[in-house]
């Protein structure tokens, strides 16, 4: 599946519980190292997993600013 060869960004909550950062940091490194250039992650800290589509919640605005 990678590179996917397009702008990417990765966000994900320090405190989540479903997906592990872990995860997410292994999949950012793969796509650099596939060759995607333009990966991002942001790790939001005292975030968990639903707080980042939770529209009234702070974590909310990163996302909107990634988009």
């Amino acid at each position: 599946l990678l590179p996917l060869n397009i702008p990417h960004t990765q966000i994900i909550g320090e405190q989540d519980e479903t997906i592990s950062i872990r995860h997410v940091q292994d999949f950012v490194a793969d796509s650099r190292q596939a060759g995607d250039t333009q990966v991002e992650l942001i790790l939001l800290p005292d975030v968990g997993h639903f707080e980042i589509v939770a529209v009234r919640d702070g974590a909310w605005q990163v996302v909107k600013e990634a988009l």
